[in-house]
This record gives structure tokens, C-alpha cells and sequence, in this order.
């Protein structure tokens, strides 16, 4: 019996972590793309840069192992979905509290998916 990990199909549970973080991500890079727009703080813009480049990370690591896996790719939020010219509705303060709380949902998130996790890394 092979038991390496290309053998190994995804679990529903697996799948589904994936699915919501990719949903996760993808909502994240409308909003943060939108933040960049009107932020005065270079701070700031630094941190919600680094948010917005993990995000993408996400979604292309996912991405490739929804492919790998011959599982449909979610089709998520994408530029549609966001309005980068519309005026500025929030202060830095709020940017850096959003960046805060998503973490901590993701990381949140993440302690109840490692449980029912299977795949080797």
C-alpha cells in the first residue's frame, strides 16, 4: 500500500477549510486593496501591505492544491466586487483594527482545522 502523500485524497473537512479560508482571502484582498487606496500613515500601509501579500499567498497556495487535488477552485470575491475609487469611509485606526481581528479570527480558524487535518506537509 502506498502511503505517500499523492495517494491520500482530501477529506470533506479539509476541503471545506480550504474552501472558506480561499472565500477568507479572497474577500480580504477587496477590502485591503481598497484600504491601500487612503491610507495616510506609511506604517500603516506598510502592515496592510504585508496583510495583503499574505493573502494572496493564501489563495495561490490553495488554488494550486484545489487544482492538484482535481477539486473545483471557488470562484471568491474578485475586483467586481470593490470599489477602489469610491471615497475613503474609515481612519487608519480602524485599517490596523481590521488587520487585527482577521488575524486573530484566522489564527482562531486555524486551531480548530489542525484536529481534523490528515495531509503530511
Amino acid at each position: 500500500m502506498d502511503s505517500t502523500h499523492n495517494s491520500i485524497k482530501m477529506t470533506a473537512a479539509e476541503i471545506s477549510y480550504l474552501w472558506t479560508t480561499y472565500l477568507s482571502d479572497t474577500m480580504s484582498i477587496c477590502v485591503l486593496r481598497y484600504f491601500l487606496q487612503h491610507i495616510d500613515d506609511s506604517e500603516v500601509k506598510g502592515l496592510v501591505k504585508h496583510a495583503l501579500d499574505l493573502s494572496y499567498q493564501h489563495v495561490e497556495i490553495i488554488k494550486e492544491l484545489f487544482v492538484h487535488e482535481r477539486i473545483a477552485v471557488p470562484y471568491g470575491f474578485t475586483d467586481q466586487d470593490v470599489n477602489l475609487k469610491a471615497e475613503r469611509l474609515f481612519s487608519d485606526i480602524l485599517y490596523l483594527k481590521y488587520i487585527k481581528n482577521m488575524a486573530g479570527g484566522g489564527l482562531s480558524g486555524y486551531s480548530r482545522m489542525l484536529p481534523n487535518i490528515y495531509q503530511k506537509t
